[in-house]
């Protein structure tokens, strides 16, 4: 999990909004510029702990969930859901890893997402820059400026 830059933690299907993280991205370049509603299986990541790998020290994010109503809506029974106390809910992130590239995307659970061009072109990018046809800033979120 250390490659890929996170472990899981307690999730749902839930909708929300993906937001651009970096909308500059050429990763991000079929969302035009915006976010997107959407409905997906978005994972949680730990924030402390053996598994707390996840962290915008470690990976460049291009998607995030912003402002979603699930991500404050209580699971079930009306416990509190799993939230991390950053509020840092990422979907999709690159980095680089050696000599080596890695793009993550948790999406993909549900059909409509495989329906969706806005997030295949994300995907099909993700996989241009790990194949080294893409260029795409691998700089860690927490070193720029704009986070």
């Amino acid at each position: 999990m250390v490659l890929i830059g996170a472990m899981d933690a307690p999730h749902r299907i839930e909708p929300a909004y993906l937001k651009l993280d970096d909308s500059k991205s050429p990763i991000n370049q079929a969302f035009d510029g915006t976010g997107l509603e959407h409905i997906e299986e978005y994972y949680r990541f730990h924030y402390e702990g053996p598994t707390a790998f996840y962290s915008r020290e470690k990976v460049h994010v291009s998607l995030d969930m912003d402002k979603s109503p699930a991500v404050t809506r209580p699971g079930r029974n009306c416990e509190p859901f799993f939230q991390r106390p950053d509020n840092d809910y990422a979907v999709a992130w690159i980095r680089s890893y050696g000599k080596g590239r890695v793009f993550y995307n948790s999406m993909g659970h549900m059909p409509a997402t495989m329906m969706s061009k806005q997030i295949m072109g994300h995907v099909f990018a993700g996989i241009q820059f790990l194949l080294g046809d893409l260029e795409a800033d691998t700089t860690p979120s927490a070193k720029l400026a704009k986070y």
